[in-house]
């Protein structure tokens, strides 16, 4: 009888700490890694900007970008989904004389979409309207696939990110001049694990 008993405690301790560990490490495309809604204070280290940006040109590349997302992932939806712009401490932009500064857009999936290879490379072809040529990045550790793409939205170059899961998708956009593509590229996993916590 204790035999079993030991047996028992065994399989359910190493039953417990396999699903921790799949919880703390999640795999591609698992559904528990939802995005924060609200999105974060901070994420990467970058403080969230609440003040708008002031500059016209700026404006309509962020609206465009909005637009594009929605357009992509929730066409004739108005559900609400994690946005903020999140500023860069210490440098410049020396068009607007501002901090620079990384928009970012989520959207969490009532249901499957998918292959996340195909939705994070759907997503990027989407917000670059066939200009650029995207090639595919390191999602990181809350997994999936992630592509980046140098682009340009209204008349800005950008460098922008997408990511996806099986029921989250998101995208990050700068500036080429505040950011160029690799630097967003490097910042994208370690983005994820503040947006998109477990």
């Amino acid at each position: 009888m204790l035999a079993i008993m030991t047996l028992a405690a065994v399989v359910l301790i190493a039953t417990t700490v396999a699903l921790g560990l799949r919880a703390a490490h999640p795999q591609p495309g698992h559904p528990a890694a939802r995005l924060a809604v609200p999105a974060p204070a901070a994420a990467a280290g970058l403080p969230r900007g609440y003040l708008p940006i002031r500059n016209r040109q700026a404006g309509a590349a962020i609206a465009d970008f909005r637009q594009r997302f929605a357009g992509t992932l929730m066409p004739g939806s108005h559900a609400r989904y994690p946005a903020a712009l999140y500023r860069e401490p210490g440098t410049a932009d020396l068009v607007t004389g501002s901090p620079g500064w990384v928009m970012y857009l989520g959207y969490n999936a009532p249901a499957s979409l998918g292959s996340p290879a195909a939705t994070a490379r759907r997503l990027i072809d989407a917000l670059a309207r066939s200009s650029g040529l995207p090639w595919q990045v390191a999602a990181g550790r809350r997994g999936g696939a992630a592509w980046c793409v140098v682009t340009v939205i209204a008349r800005t170059p950008m460098s922008v990110c997408t990511w996806a899961t099986g029921q989250t998708a998101g995208a990050v956009m700068s500036p080429t001049r505040d950011t160029p593509a690799d630097e967003l590229a490097a910042l994208l996993p370690q983005f994820r694990v503040n947006v998109q916590p477990t």
